[in-house]
């Protein structure tokens, strides 16, 4: 069965437990980003995990062209590591005005 995308959780206030979409700052373990760099393609599971966002979150960003360069085999989607990073750097601002 296939996680779905559109149901959302709601804590008491009524907000959306999901994430908005913002992109969190990966974790500074070495030992995860050195062990999916050395793969050329990883799943869309695993980078999400990496970038502690929902797959759904990716999916959303896939479909508006937002995010990084994806490839589908069949019905799974990878990303090279090098696109996610060219992607990673494209979001870097030095100001709140950028």
């Amino acid at each position: 069965m296939t996680k779905k995308c559109g149901s959302k959780a709601e804590n008491k206030s009524g907000r959306n437990k999901q994430n908005s979409g913002a992109i969190a700052a990966p974790d500074s373990s070495a030992g995860l980003r050195k062990d999916i760099g050395r793969r050329r393609a990883i799943h869309a599971g695993e980078l999400a995990n990496y970038l502690k966002v929902s797959e759904c979150t990716l999916g959303r960003r896939r479909k508006n062209g937002t995010g990084p360069a994806f490839m589908q085999r069949g019905r799974r989607i990878f990303y090279h590591w090098s696109d996610v990073e060219v992607w990673l750097n494209r979001l870097k601002r030095t100001s709140t005005r950028d």
